[in-house]
């Protein structure tokens, strides 16, 4: 068999054993059935109808401009805290950033050059 062909049949059997299972299952049995009327469940009619106008109340206290302008500086401090452990500041030159861009470089290099153990 060709690798396309291995690649089809790996998708298409378990599609294949879905359809099947499905198969085995009526439509009784699909359908949700009210305990009390022994007809499909659905939507209940109260009489009423619901009042659209009432405003939601908010889940939470919301932020003032005070707690907000003090979340955002502990984020600001946060971030640059993170990105001095990673070894990136803010203020990096050009330069330094192309060094760290070469280093992968460099390393793969190193590695290629190094003599292999079972070249013995």
């Amino acid at each position: 068999m060709t690798r396309n062909a291995k690649s089809s049949l790996r998708f298409l059997l378990p599609a294949m054993m879905l359809v099947a299972a499905g198969c085995g299952t009526t439509i009784e049995e699909a359908v949700p059935v009210s305990a009390e009327t022994g007809l499909p469940a659905g939507p209940i009619d109260t009489g009423t109808y619901p009042n659209l106008n009432i405003r939601p109340t908010a889940a939470n206290r919301q932020f003032t401009a005070a707690e907000r302008g003090s979340k955002s500086q502990q984020l600001t401090a946060s971030r640059a805290r993170v990105q001095g452990e990673r070894g990136v500041s803010p203020t990096s030159t050009v330069s330094e950033l192309n060094a760290m861009r070469k280093r992968p470089e460099a390393v793969r290099q190193e590695i290629e050059d190094s003599p292999r153990d079972d070249e013995d």
